[in-house]
């Protein structure tokens, strides 16, 4: 097997379709920006089996170097374990002799590929990467009845949301003209509760030109009070990239309203999967927010980084 470093054209001639979003080569050119070169890199035996795109951050090689997660793709149908393990093998001797200090990979969490991850998994660990961190990840299975979503509830989520549907509440998919507004409310929630908001509003507005994007409003007699984004990450799973609600309406619930109807719409959809989010950031876990998507209804999986230091 060999290595080859390609253009941008020539990768996206290969990838004709990616596992998630992140992935593609215009996710990957829009962010081009935050981090030092990018490199599209293929990965040849008999036919071209596998790519990965990677950033430069610092001499530090990144597979995502600017969204959730990251990776390889396959580019033939049928590629084995033992394909990925030469992949990896080359990807490391070409982060040596370019010079770079090390390498860092994070995976899906593994709601999202089957095999492929497990197989990105075995690969890595053969080829002794280390396993930085998991991350614990929270989803929605949204291809359960409405009947069996409500019994996953927690007793206490169902009480709040009870309170919630007879509190004239008010849920909506709104249109362009509105999308500030729901980033306001996230803004708002995220300043008072002392969270980060690493996207401003026309680094979304820039992301959606290459993402599909679903901006939703919680309205209580005619004022909005929570509000939600979505990204659809693949065709069967979609991810809330941001949500949150204004404090001074907590009482309402608006949250666990907000949930309840995010279900029921992408249920609708056929959507498989509504992803969550993770309630660790690298490996530290935040309880509350754990607890909290527990009781919505959440499942969890793990998201895997790998990395190793070279220099």
């Amino acid at each position: 097997m060999e290595i080859r470093e390609v253009d941008v054209s020539t990768y996206k001639s290969y990838l004709k379709s990616t596992s998630h979003v992140f992935n593609s080569v215009e996710f990957t050119e829009l962010n081009s920006d935050k981090c030092d070169q990018v490199f599209y890199l293929l990965f040849k035996s008999e036919k071209v089996c596998c790519g990965i795109s990677v950033g430069i951050r610092n001499g530090n090689v990144l597979s995502p170097f600017s969204a959730p997660f990251g990776g390889f793709e396959a580019i033939q149908p049928d590629v084995y374990v033992k394909q990925l393990i030469e992949a990896t093998q080359l990807l490391q001797s070409w982060t040596i002799q370019k010079g770079f200090h090390s390498l860092k990979i994070t995976l899906p969490p593994t709601i999202y590929g089957n095999d492929w991850i497990s197989k990105q998994v075995a690969a890595f660990s053969e080829t002794r990467l280390d396993v930085e961190c998991i991350d614990i990840n929270y989803h929605i299975n949204t291809f359960q009845s409405t009947g069996q979503y409500q019994d996953s509830l927690r007793r206490n989520a169902r009480k709040n949301l009870n309170r919630a549907l007879a509190s004239d509440l008010f849920f909506e998919k709104v249109s362009s003209e509105r999308y500030e507004m729901v980033y306001e409310i996230i803004a708002n929630n995220r300043a008072q509760r002392v969270f980060p908001l690493r996207l401003s509003f026309e680094q979304i507005q820039q992301t959606i030109q290459v993402v599909n994007a679903s901006f939703f409003l919680v309205s209580h007699l005619q004022t909005p009070i929570a509000s939600a984004l979505v990204f659809e990450v693949s065709p069967t799973i979609h991810q809330v990239v941001y949500w949150g609600d204004l404090l001074e309406f907590s009482q309402f619930k608006p949250m666990n309203f907000l949930s309840f109807k995010l279900f029921d719409y992408f249920s609708v959809q056929g959507i498989h999967l509504l992803d969550i989010g993770p309630s660790t950031e690298h490996g530290k876990l935040n309880i509350g927010l754990g607890d909290f998507k527990e009781s919505i209804g959440c499942k969890l999986s793990e998201k895997y980084t790998f990395c190793k230091k070279f220099n």
